[in-house]
């Protein structure tokens, strides 16, 4: 949540202090993606006091819960993680596209530089390595606590 903060500031400020177009394309990525991780962190931060709480509520009085929900959700966000990666490869390797090759405009027989579309290459590239580097840190937590869970359900059964 507060990578997407800081992440749409970051952005926001490009775009006003900036003075050309290199400036304004680098600002879009960062804005764009810290709308969307503001958003996500957001949601998860929401929910997790509720979901703490029913997990220690299923724990003590109620095993069977966990591995009727809390186990199902967990693979099924596995799975997410998992095709979230290949997005922001994806993204990543657009904008190293963008930045390497298609900045340059042709319209008739004029070629021309866009640092527009450099700079959102650029910023799209580094944002999109951030995130895959988060979503790893993510998956490494979520698949330990999977692996406990999966432990839990082996011991009480």
């Amino acid at each position: 949540m507060i990578t997407g903060l800081l992440s749409f500031i970051a952005g926001v400020v490009l775009f006003f202090a900036g003075a050309s177009s290199y400036y304004y394309g680098a600002a879009l990525p960062p804005a764009i993606m810290g709308c969307v991780l503001f958003a996500v962190g957001y949601i998860a931060y929401s929910r997790s006091d509720a979901r703490r709480k029913r997990n220690v509520y299923a724990y003590d009085m109620y095993p069977a819960e966990l591995r009727d929900e809390e186990l199902p959700r967990m693979k099924l966000l596995m799975k997410k993680l998992k095709s979230y990666r290949w997005l922001f490869i994806l993204l990543a390797l657009f904008g190293m596209a963008l930045f390497f090759r298609f900045y340059i405009v042709c319209e008739g027989d004029t070629c021309r530089f866009s640092f527009f579309r450099k700079g959102m290459g650029l910023t799209l590239t580094i944002m999109s390595a951030f995130i895959i580097f988060i979503g790893y840190l993510t998956w490494k937590r979520a698949d330990k606590y999977l692996k406990g869970l999966e432990s839990f359900y082996k011991m009480t059964t």
